[in-house]
C-alpha cells in the first residue's frame, strides 16, 4: 500500500512539474563552414603550396620534449640548441612533407613538440610534431586550424 501511495505522490509530482516549467532554451552552434572545408582544400598540396613562407610572419616554438640528445639532460638545453631544433623542424615540415592527408595521429606515435604559426593575415595554426617511439626524428606533423585538422607525413630520402 505504501508503494502505491510513494508512486502516486511521485507521479502528481512529475506530472505537475512537467507542466509547470517552461523548456529550457536552446543554444544554437553556428559552424564556420567556410573555414570547416578548407582542411578539404589542402588535401593533396604540399605544405608551402597550402601556408606559403612569405605569408608566415612568425613561427614559435611552445613546447619541447627532447629526447636522446647525447650528453644533454632533456630540460637542460642550450637557447641555441632549442633554436637549432626549432629551425631543423621548420625545415623539414616546410621542403620535406609529403601530401597533406586527412589522418590524425597513429597508435606508435608520441607528440615531439609543439608549433605556433601566425600568419601575416593574422591567422593561427598549431602544429603537433608527432616521432615514433623510439625514434629521434619527426616522422609526421599534424597542423590544426580554425575547425580543421590535417596531417603532414616526413617523406625522406631512401639513403636516411
Amino acid at each position: 500500500m505504501i508503494r502505491y501511495l510513494v508512486l502516486a505522490v511521485l507521479t502528481v509530482c512529475l506530472l505537475t512539474h512537467a507542466t509547470a516549467t517552461e523548456p529550457p532554451p536552446v543554444e544554437v552552434k553556428h559552424l564556420d563552414y567556410k573555414s570547416i572545408t578548407k582542411a578539404n582544400d589542402w588535401i593533396g598540396l604540399k605544405f608551402p603550396d597550402a601556408l606559403p613562407r612569405d605569408s608566415v610572419s612568425r613561427i614559435i616554438l611552445t613546447q619541447l620534449k627532447p629526447v636522446g640528445i647525447p650528453g644533454t639532460a632533456d630540460d637542460k638545453l642550450t637557447d641555441q640548441q632549442t633554436r637549432d631544433i626549432a629551425s631543423g623542424l621548420m625545415r623539414t615540415l616546410f621542403s620535406e612533407t609529403g601530401a597533406i592527408h586527412k589522418w590524425g595521429q597513429l597508435a606508435e606515435e608520441g607528440e615531439m613538440a609543439e608549433l605556433v604559426i601566425v600568419t601575416k593575415s593574422g591567422k593561427i595554426f598549431f602544429v603537433d610534431v608527432l616521432r615514433k617511439t623510439g625514434e629521434q626524428n619527426a616522422n609526421a606533423f599534424i597542423l590544426r586550424g580554425s575547425g580543421f585538422s590535417v596531417r603532414l607525413t616526413v617523406v625522406r630520402d631512401s639513403e636516411d
